[in-house]
């Protein structure tokens, strides 16, 4: 039995045969910090701030863990991209 025909037959089954990650991996802060704040709301929405205090960054508000690991990371790479437009690289 082939990969590919081990793999349709536990999809067929309802198995995965390789676990799906649930969280990315998320982008240090632009300050280089590695640790972030969790704030919640009343409506149970999460947003993240970098735990440096003198760091102002703070991701937009999310509905799901998720979607706030999303939202940072690609807050985090357009400050990046506009980093390097201003210097010029």
């Amino acid at each position: 039995m082939t990969l590919d025909e081990l793999k349709a037959e536990a999809k067929k089954q309802g198995y995965k045969l390789i676990k799906d990650n649930k969280y990315e991996p998320l982008i240090p802060c632009i300050c280089g910090c590695n640790r972030r704040i969790r704030w919640y709301d009343s409506e149970g929405r999460v947003s993240m701030e970098c735990s440096r205090p003198m760091c102002d960054i703070r991701s937009p508000w999310a509905d799901s863990e998720a979607e706030v690991r999303r939202k940072w990371n690609e807050m985090i790479k357009e400050m990046m991209r506009e980093n390097c437009d201003r210097s010029g690289t």
